[in-house]
């Protein structure tokens, strides 16, 4: 069963200094910092509110200067809400390269209201900050190129197999990524070996897998006292990780002190 039609995004509205709305969307790794938004003279622009002791504060660019306090912003601040999950709003939101913007529009779309999107500068060295971008001009208010341009990285691989070792040249791969907390109904965990290969209805971690040519883990394994990533197989008790030019592989006892990620249902949530 797909995810109903999407709704409409929600917003909060209340004044500087009213109390501080429940689910509101936070930016992107930052503990108090929410997307909002404020009109002025009929035109929109977003900006970053705060929760300030319980009650409402944020701050918006214009121009050169930055818009903050009851004296620069008067009438109705509007702060996102995302009240629900994916399985009752059809939607959820995630933040994306702006270098990305035009990828994925089928399945996708760029939150705005007018010609303004709110953008990030995640990497900005005094701290992170919110602001727009007016998609009418491409202009970034507070200068948010810095975090658009990061260079040219690559993404380094190593894999063991069949007792060989892969890397550099390992061809297509995937990478396992962590949604907002908001969306998602499980929680990660590093756990033993020993706690997630129980049975039984009182199982509280489940492995995380993939059933390729066998029920395969993330596994953290200790070999000669350093730890390196590798992988567990839960079925067979084997687990192994690749260095040194070759799969180096445990088995047996041995196996139930390493480190495979789990994952357990939140409250209210179960696994299919």
């Amino acid at each position: 069963m797909g995810n109903p039609p999407p709704k409409e995004d929600e917003w909060a509205f209340g004044p500087i200094g009213s109390p501080f709305p429940d689910n509101p969307v936070r930016a992107l790794g930052q503990q108090n910092m929410y997307v909002a938004l404020w009109y002025k003279y009929g035109v929109p622009m977003h900006g970053r509110a705060w929760n300030n002791g319980g009650v409402l504060e944020c701050s918006f660019p214009y121009k050169t200067a930055e818009l903050f306090g009851v004296k620069d912003l008067g009438g109705q601040i509007q702060v996102l809400q995302y009240k629900g999950d994916h399985n009752t709003l059809g939607f959820w939101y995630e933040w994306i390269k702006y270098k990305d913007r035009f990828e994925k529009t089928e399945i996708r779309q760029i939150v705005h209201c007018g010609d303004s999107w709110p953008i990030l500068w995640k990497d900005r060295p005094e701290g992170a900050l919110l602001g727009y971008m007016d998609n009418k001009t491409e202009l970034h208010c507070i200068i948010f190129f810095a975090i658009l341009t990061v260079g040219n990285l690559q993404v380094a691989a190593c894999f063991g197999w069949n007792n060989n070792e892969y890397r550099e040249r390992v061809g297509s791969l995937q990478i396992l990524i962590e949604l907002p907390d908001f969306i998602r109904g499980y929680d990660y965990s590093w756990q033993p070996f020993s706690v997630c290969a129980k049975f039984g209805d009182e199982k509280e971690w489940f492995p995380v897998y993939v059933d390729r040519k066998g029920i395969i883990s993330p596994c953290v394994c200790t070999f000669d006292g350093k730890q390196i990533l590798g992988k567990a197989d839960i079925r067979n008790e084997k687990a192994s990780a690749a260095f040194g030019g070759k799969e180096n592989v445990m088995v047996g006892p041995g196996v139930q002190n390493q480190i495979v990620l789990c994952r357990k249902a939140r409250p209210g949530y179960k696994f299919d």
